[in-house]
């Protein structure tokens, strides 16, 4: 059988966040595990939280408006594709309870079967119709088109119910809901997080950017050989750049159209923004 990817893993950051009508967040907040705990005979990893502050731009990195707290705790069992939870706080997740265990992710599943854990709000009636694969992981597609990912969760977050309201025509009538942003399934996720111990973070000249064959990276002030990381959406390395002068070149033709992220440090200063490739 294919290889199950895990959730309960050290590391990983869900950012979710609720939009208006208009598309513009209301709300914001991120989900982080680190740690474990030993539950009922049971060694759980620990669930953190803590809302973010909406920046001007809307998007990616993001600033804590509050320290972390300890929000719920989850475990994989790899051998029956099963992720179980608990949750300390309220969430919108259906029938699932407070303070008990519950099963937050099915992954057993094959086609046809009812999707009825409690989690996966739905319809009442979804069942299973695809497994694909989404971001090199299992995507679980139920025949109302809503989806879960193995490693990463629920199309609405981490703990937020696995759901798509019936949302009126009307703008007014608007029925906001959670949305999974973004997820980095690594512990250093400074291009997604600002980070508050560093202050002194800027970004880079970059030309053209959008772009298309080439992008062209403007590093100042730059007297030693500097390594420049490229990620995708999710956190994964797609190009490391070296240079010892004033500028490097990524030649990004044969790349995936999407949004990517530059991180580099040169004299005690971080730079990190975001690049487009058409």
């Amino acid at each position: 059988a294919q290889e199950y990817y895990p959730m309960a893993n050290d590391g990983p950051h869900w950012i979710e966040g609720v939009k208006d009508g208009m598309g513009q967040l209301t709300s914001l907040w991120e989900h982080h595990i680190d740690g474990d705990t030993l539950i009922n005979g049971e060694y759980y990893k620990k669930v953190y939280k803590r809302d973010l502050i909406i920046n001007e731009n809307q998007s990616i990195p993001y600033e804590g408006a509050e320290p972390y707290y300890l929000v719920g705790v989850i475990r994989d069992d790899a051998i029956n594709r099963k992720v179980y939870a608990i949750v300390f706080e309220e969430y919108i997740n259906g029938d699932c309870p407070l303070n008990e265990e519950y099963i937050l992710y099915d992954f057993s599943l094959a086609i046809n079967d009812p999707i009825d854990f409690c989690t996966y709000i739905g319809y009442g009636d979804d069942v299973l119709a695809s497994i694909t694969e989404v971001g090199g992981s299992r995507g679980y597609i139920s025949n109302t088109w809503l989806y879960y990912i193995e490693g990463i969760g629920g199309m609405n977050g981490l703990f937020e119910g696995i759901f798509l309201p019936l949302t009126p025509l009307k703008n007014s009538n608007y029925i906001p809901y959670p949305e999974l942003l973004d997820y980095c399934p690594y512990n250093d996720c400074v291009f997604i997080l600002s980070n508050s111990n560093i202050t002194n973070t800027q970004q880079l000249k970059v030309y053209p950017n959008p772009a298309k064959d080439f992008i062209v990276f403007k590093l100042p002030n730059n007297t030693s050989t500097i390594s420049l990381k490229v990620f995708d959406i999710s956190g994964k390395l797609i190009k490391e750049l070296v240079s010892a002068t004033d500028k490097v070149q990524w030649d990004c033709q044969n790349i995936e159209a999407g949004i990517y992220f530059y991180q580099t440090e040169i004299a005690d200063v971080i730079y990190r923004g975001k690049v487009v490739i058409q």
